[in-house]
């Protein structure tokens, strides 16, 4: 059902056909495991939180440990979306410790990869960067001998995000594109727009400012699609970053009132008033004390 989710009303769709099979089957782990993930993509986390709750518990009353293991990969899963990190990988190592004793290599190679990433968006120093490459590469030599070619994508674009944290652009840029292919190749359209969103910063960092906003016209209109407030706060981050650089301030703070508004609906508060902050500085530099001050009171509210 999950892959099948191509616009904001699918997910809703999935909603009610996995409760359907809930309420058919009330030790239906899977059922609630995948309907987690659909509150996830309508940041509905609380619910997925409360739905994984009640599948873990069935799965241990049954002696379910397939059941646990997708369970507390999935636990994973949204507590990384949700940005808790380090309760992410708590539940990803261990889902791991139960999958190896079940020796399933591809859902081995799935906890490997979540883990990777989740230790890519902690802080880059060098023991959680050399963590996080250790378990992706793990996991793409794995999704390779399957011939997992969508999963392949995955883990390249992981490995970039990797890579670009360690501020080794030219490495990140090569997994980057490598996954982009493989996204574009199988369609994986959601995918690809949370890459692009990557590539424009990328590119913004590098101070190549062309590409890096051809790489958000492409993004804007698949992540109003998704609704992926997230990915649509972040774009008009980087578009204000190039704005500034061009000496456009009024777009620039455009750029900022779209991702603040952005970033709320994300639940990301702290993005939101760095980039209130970052208003309040370009309305100091033009002149504007009193909408500087204005900006910085939303900011510390």
């Amino acid at each position: 059902i999950i892959d099948n989710i191509n616009t904001p009303d699918d997910s809703k769709k999935a909603e009610k056909l996995l409760n359907e099979a809930i309420d058919l089957d009330g030790d239906f782990v899977e059922a609630r495991a995948i309907l987690a993930t659909a509150y996830r993509w309508m940041y509905r986390f609380e619910d997925a939180e409360e739905a994984l709750e009640e599948a873990l518990e069935i799965a241990e009353r049954n002696h379910n440990d397939q059941g646990m293991a997708t369970v507390l990969n999935q636990f994973g899963i949204i507590y990384r979306a949700w940005k808790k990190n380090h309760k992410a990988i708590k539940y990803f190592e261990k889902a791991l410790e139960l999958q190896v004793q079940l020796q399933e290599r591809f859902a081995e190679a799935s906890i490997l990869h979540n883990m990777g990433g989740c230790y890519s968006s902690l802080d880059t120093d060098s023991s959680s960067t050399a963590s996080s490459q250790e378990y992706l590469l793990k996991a793409l030599i794995t999704y390779q001998e399957l011939e997992e070619e969508t999963y392949i994508g995955r883990t390249q674009a992981e490995l970039g995000n990797n890579y670009k944290n360690k501020g080794e652009l030219s490495i990140s840029l090569e997994y980057h594109m490598k996954a982009l292919g493989k996204f574009r190749a199988f369609t994986m359209v959601l995918f690809e727009c949370r890459l692009l969103v990557v590539l424009s910063d990328t590119y913004a960092k590098l101070g190549m400012y062309s590409e890096a906003s051809q790489y958000i016209d492409n993004a804007l209109p698949i992540a109003k699609d998704y609704n992926e407030y997230y990915s649509l706060g972040r774009l008009f981050e980087t578009s204000s970053e190039i704005n500034i650089w061009e000496g456009e301030q009024e777009q620039a703070i455009n750029d900022l009132e779209e991702s603040v508004e952005y970033f709320q609906l994300a639940e990301r508060e702290y993005q939101a008033a760095n980039n209130l902050n970052s208003m309040a500085i370009i309305y100091l530099e033009v002149g504007d004390t009193k909408k500087a001050q204005n900006v910085c009171d939303k900011a510390h509210r």
